[in-house]
């Protein structure tokens, strides 16, 4: 029950930091082929954290298929699991 509780709330959190995300103004629209590619500090995100996040999804099994974070028109991480 409280593993479930921990997941629900971990699942939660990267819902609202994508929603966070999400009212950022970009210009830049998507590709065709290929994303450009950036680093997490490069667009205001702490790159440990993010790995932390991927770690921990592969370490719990969390049922989440794949993580793609996209911020001002380039990919910072595409994690698939």
């Amino acid at each position: 029950m409280l593993e479930a509780r921990r997941s629900s709330c971990f699942i939660s959190g990267l819902a609202l930091l994508a929603w966070g995300c999400s009212s950022c103004q970009s210009s830049s629209q998507a590709p065709g082929n290929e994303w450009p590619t950036s680093t997490g500090e490069e667009q205001g995100f702490d790159s440990a954290e993010l790995a932390a996040v991927v770690a921990r999804i592969d370490d719990e099994n969390l049922p989440i298929d794949s993580v793609q974070i996209v911020r001002n028109g380039v990919m910072i991480l595409d994690a698939y699991f």
